[in-house]
């Protein structure tokens, strides 16, 4: 494959844009990738065509015969070619679509997963439900003005995406990496001014940076793997995710537990914890929230119908 590259790359022949997609589909076996590739190279090179790509779209050029400039086929090629060796595809483009949000990922923090986008959507049913939206009989008073906490942060698409989604909600983003509250900042810094403003971030080991607050819901996508599955990962994920965001000690279930313990102490009266885990925690998550004190506990399949999402009420 290497030589079909550089055989490809260094003929003197003029390179189409059907020409360079049809290679970037064979060097990856996957035709989604390769043409999320070229569109994020030729959103910056379309110049007197740009009137052309508007009237006919993207595909236009995907399957034309117009030529594809030096230097955007060099770009096409050396991220083709990170992703053939196993780069993540989130992190070659510097951005990846989450729900509405369109979030900068690199390798400062855990790649957003489809999974995630189900803790979210349960987290908003549940800050929803706290306000009187979704005709709730909560025990605790409505409040106008909610506040979660987003623990483990990473890339902040949680938070993000709950004060995008969900407004008249303070969300506090915590996290231990400083590298992860750098890429978290960047990702506030981009939402709409309203939404940013209700956006904190803190750095520290759970409750460790809020001191005596207390918060209306906590949402967290801790590491839960155990410390000998991370050799069985995938090595876009092995490599490049950061293993302290992946590896929950040696069962996976450490951070799980912290965070439930001190559910009760984090959390106002009535409060709730939306907590995503492996499917063969959920046994343990929830008799721990039992023990916690939670009076009602639910577990949330995720699309393949496996149990994702742990919500306890107190």
């Amino acid at each position: 494959m290497t030589g079909d590259k550089e055989a490809f790359f260094n003929t003197e022949k003029a390179i189409t844009y059907r020409d360079i997609y049809n290679w970037a589909i064979k060097r990856l076996d996957n035709s989604y990738e390769a043409r999320l590739i070229l569109e994020e190279v030729m959103q910056g090179v379309f110049t007197e065509e740009e009137e052309i790509g508007k009237r006919y779209g993207i595909k236009y050029f995907l399957y034309s015969d117009r030529y594809v400039d030096t230097i955007a086929a060099s770009k096409i090629e050396q991220m083709v070619t990170r992703r053939a060796q196993k780069e993540p595809l989130q992190h070659i483009l510097g951005h990846y679509g989450f729900r509405y949000l369109d979030i900068k990922t690199d390798r400062r923090a855990l790649v957003p997963r489809p999974e995630t986008e189900i803790l979210v959507e349960v987290a908003l049913a549940e800050l929803r439900n706290m306000a009187g939206d979704a005709g709730g009989n909560r025990k605790s008073e409505v409040i106008s003005h909610l506040t979660l906490l987003d623990i483990g942060t990473g890339s902040g698409v949680i938070g993000c995406s709950i004060a995008a989604e969900c407004d008249d909600i303070d969300v506090v983003c915590l996290d231990i990496s400083a590298e992860a509250l750098d890429l978290a900042k960047e990702n506030i810094d981009s939402l709409r001014e309203e939404a940013r403003n209700r956006v904190s971030l803190f750095r520290g080991n759970l409750a460790d940076a809020i001191k005596d607050k207390t918060v209306d819901i906590i949402c967290s996508n801790p590491p839960y793997l155990a410390a000998g599955e991370l050799s069985t990962l995938d090595e876009e994920v092995r490599c490049y995710d950061p293993i302290s965001a992946l590896v929950g000690g040696q069962d996976g279930f450490e951070i799980i537990d912290k965070i439930i313990s001190l559910a009760p102490e984090l959390l106002k009266p009535g409060g709730s914890l939306v907590l995503e885990m492996a499917p063969r925690q959920a046994r343990n998550a929830v008799s721990l929230a039992k023990s916690a004190g939670a009076h009602d506990i639910s577990v949330i399949k995720d699309l393949a119908g496996r149990d994702r999402v742990l919500l306890a009420r107190w």
